[in-house]
């Protein structure tokens, strides 16, 4: 049905009523920019922090280490660590430090963020984080103050430290020589599968008869580690997966679903991890390690919380995955 009005009357005063809302949601706004400003000038005075120090992009920038390597150009890869909080009242927004995660109000839900280092594409964070980062090199740890403008638009102003511990041009070299100097130390050549980015490692190998064929059902127990190289050495310390406490999974030989036990969101194996499984000699009992180039892994995507959107596996990334079998039954 049209709706027709007498007299533009009904028009009128709706465009007074427009008009009168607009007033009031501009003396909202004005007051909210005040507040905001005030909240960032008495951090500044209390801090000693020189007004100087606001870059051209609009955030303070304050450099407390100088760094001497590589500063990062859109689409490179970083790896930083940092904790973002609010300035108001100092918060805790997010943070890389496990230290802090009892002072974080939302990490008794985020059951699997991984603390430490974290590796991301340059340029795609709020703009003041993006700015920062610019006027950084590798080795540098900087305070930046960021107004809302350059954060979330939510008149929250927000302080963040960071350091930028390492800028990669080409994430998949780099991963190259990350997985070849683990490889070579922990597995050595001889442990790869053909020419995949596959290598097994066997702990301990009790005799049993009771081996791992088509058809039969396997039981493992697993831990799941990154394969980082963002310092002097590799290291495999952060586990991001793990059924330690819980019920082994259930794999059937060949197939690519699980059928009890849970790895992640995805309920498979992933297909590095598959092929080894299948290609050794798997007795009950029997303890060994899988190390996955991230194309036998989780690839060019990586692995995002499908709710809460935070990194778990980042993309490009070498995995490892040990291996307890609990039990084998045939078909």
């Amino acid at each position: 049905m049209k709706i027709r009005y007498s007299f533009g009357i009904i028009p009128i005063l709706s465009g007074i009523v427009f008009l009168t809302l607009s007033g009031c949601v501009k003396n909202d706004l004005e007051e909210m920019e005040a507040r905001e400003k005030k909240i960032i000038d008495t951090y500044l005075v209390d801090n000693n922090i020189s007004p100087d120090s606001k870059t051209e992009g609009g955030i303070y920038f304050i450099e407390k280490t100088a760094g001497t390597g590589l500063s990062p150009v859109k689409d490179n890869f970083i790896v930083i660590s940092y904790v973002g909080k609010y300035l108001e009242d100092g918060s805790i927004r997010e943070t890389s430090y496990d230290s802090l995660k009892a002072d974080w109000p939302i990490a008794p839900n985020l059951d699997y963020y991984l603390y430490g280092p974290v590796k991301l594409i340059y340029g795609y964070s709020m703009p003041g984080i993006n700015e920062a980062l610019s006027l950084m090199k590798e080795g540098s740890k900087a305070t930046a103050i960021i107004p809302s403008d350059k954060a979330n638009y939510d008149y929250k102003p927000l302080i963040y430290e960071i350091e930028l511990i390492r800028v990669i041009r080409d994430p998949i070299r780099f991963e190259d020589s990350v997985i070849n100097v683990y490889a070579g130390k922990y597995f050595g050549d001889t442990a790869r599968i053909d020419t995949l980015g596959i290598w097994t490692r066997v702990d301990e190998a009790p005799v049993s008869a009771n081996v791992f064929e088509s058809g039969d059902t396997l039981y493992f127990n697993f831990n799941a580690r990154l394969v980082d190289g963002f310092g002097d050495s590799v290291i495999s310390d952060r586990i991001f997966d793990s059924n330690s406490d819980e019920e082994p999974v259930r794999y059937v030989y060949g197939q690519t679903k699980l059928h009890t036990g849970v790895m992640l969101y995805q309920n498979t194996l992933p297909k590095g991890l598959r092929i080894a499984i299948d290609s050794l000699t798997v007795t009950n009992g029997m303890k060994f390690s899988v190390l996955l180039k991230y194309d036998q892994a989780f690839g060019a995507t990586g692995l995002i919380h499908p709710k809460d959107k935070y990194i778990i596996i980042p993309v490009f990334q070498t995995i490892q995955y040990d291996i307890e079998i609990t039990a084998i039954k045939p078909e």
